[in-house]
């Protein structure tokens, strides 16, 4: 009997696994569980724009090395050229402009970190709401609670965009959807479609200001190029300020190869001059910054942010790492921060704003979740003793933590995937010491032995 159950759940596995290379790319990348959607594209068969969807996906699970080796050559930058800090330009260019278009790459994190900081200056000169190619139409009854959740868009996942829909959520922003509400049989059409929607609503709120975050070349005010820009001009007779942001470093890349910073740690820079391509009125390039603990230097400049240092444990396949806020339990909410982990990893370093927030560790395969709780204002947080057995011949370390006097009880299920909650830890803001003996017997681990708080 037991070798027919056996052998009927080996038939539905591989009944699944057939069906989901049968199934359309859009298929696989829905839900709030990027690291298993990636893997599922990853094992499709080869269809147009299966490596772009795969570096899109990888930049939502905090990877942007596909994004990175799909770019351009850099451009050859003009020596003459005069480069400025971007937001003190843009803050003068934008001030006259009732709306402004920001587009970015889609598989660019560091594009919708750029966007938070426009949204923090066009909020100083009275703009109120923010448009987005991505969002969902329910997008307003969905973020109600100043919470984004996976239905909110495609690219929204990332945490880093989330974190830009949040902010601007709490200094009251409205939200609007404008993708095409229905299948069009064409880009000129689609591109009307969102077109016609942003000049209904600049029609409905004469008196207000609009900041447009848009993909690729939508922002192109070309006539000829026909894309969603030129259509609102026509409609409207309102011409946007277009900001392309351009050249984008990555990690590892030579600074000597970049234009020089106007000064220190400027993160972003302008042509100080028109723009060098024809469908933007200015383009943004973002210059290198050196890695911080593996992590992209750049997430080390969003506001408010302070670096969480875990221990982690050691995994025998490829494991995402995700931070969510502890303040709800809705498995469609998006994690704070979340990033791959490489092999044989023992230590890693969050960005997250100071709060209580659940931490789990995604592996595909085994499809099993770690948690634990952390504190930025309390020296140490108590939590419910949980565990629940997984496939320990999957991972075996598991079975290690989970007859660690750490842990306790079963506790149930999350999102369909089994949950461990040590009864007792700290984490730290210190930069760990060595990992490497205490993470074989439990999981998050103190930093330090004497732990220090991100902030208060």
């Amino acid at each position: 009997m037991r070798q027919w159950a056996i052998g009927g759940l080996a038939v539905l596995l591989l009944l699944a696994a057939q069906s989901a290379r049968a199934l359309p790319y859009h298929a696989l990348t829905t839900g709030n569980t990027p690291w298993h959607s990636l893997q599922l594209v990853r094992q499709a068969p080869p269809r147009p724009g299966k490596e772009q969807l795969l570096a899109q996906l990888a930049a939502v699970a905090g990877d942007e090395a596909l994004g990175c080796s799909q770019r351009r050559p850099l451009p050859a930058f003009e020596a003459h050229t005069r480069w400025r800090d971007a937001l003190p330009v843009l803050d003068e260019a934008m001030r006259d402009r009732r709306v402004v278009m920001l587009n970015e790459s889609h598989g660019r994190s560091r594009h919708r970190a750029f966007l938070q900081q426009l949204i923090d200056r066009l909020h100083a000169q009275g703009v109120r709401a923010l448009a987005a190619e991505t969002f969902a139409d329910d997008v307003v009854a969905g973020t109600a609670d100043g919470r984004v959740r996976a239905g909110s868009g495609v690219y929204t996942r990332d945490p880093v965009f989330a974190a830009a829909v949040r902010h601007a959520l709490a200094l009251g922003w409205e939200l609007l959807p404008y993708e095409a509400s229905v299948h069009v049989a064409s880009r000129e059409a689609r591109e009307r479609m969102q077109a016609q929607r942003l000049a209904d609503w600049l029609q409905a709120h004469p008196r207000q200001r609009l900041l447009v975050y848009v993909g690729g070349s939508h922002l192109d005010k070309r006539s000829e190029a026909r894309w969603m820009a030129s259509h609102l001009m026509a409609m409207t007779g309102t011409e946007p300020l277009a900001i392309r942001q351009g050249a984008t470093a990555c990690t590892g890349d030579d600074p000597a190869a970049w234009p020089t910073p106007p000064q220190a740690g400027v993160q972003a820079v302008v042509d100080g001059g028109r723009a060098p391509t024809a469908e933007a009125d200015w383009v943004v390039v973002h210059l290198p910054v050196p890695a911080v603990d593996a992590r992209p230097g750049w997430l080390a400049t969003l506001p408010g942010r302070v670096p969480l240092h875990l221990c982690v444990p050691p995994s025998v396949e490829p494991a995402l790492l995700r931070v969510f806020d502890a303040g709800s339990d809705d498995q469609q909410v998006i994690a704070a921060d979340q990033f791959p982990l490489a092999d044989g990893q023992a230590q890693a370093m969050a960005w997250v704003l100071p709060g209580l927030y659940r931490i789990e560790l995604d592996m595909p395969t085994a499809r099993a979740s770690c948690s634990a709780r952390w504190s930025s204002t309390r020296r140490q947080r108590r939590g419910k003793a949980a565990c629940r057995r997984g496939k320990p011949r999957t991972v075996p370390d598991m079975a290690r933590w989970l007859e660690s006097p750490v842990v306790g009880p079963i506790s149930g299920v999350h999102n369909g995937v089994p949950r461990w909650i040590p009864a007792r830890t700290r984490m730290s803001s210190t930069p760990p010491r060595s990992c490497a003996s205490a993470a074989a017997t439990r999981w998050p681990l103190p930093a330090t032995a004497r732990s220090r708080w991100a902030t208060r």
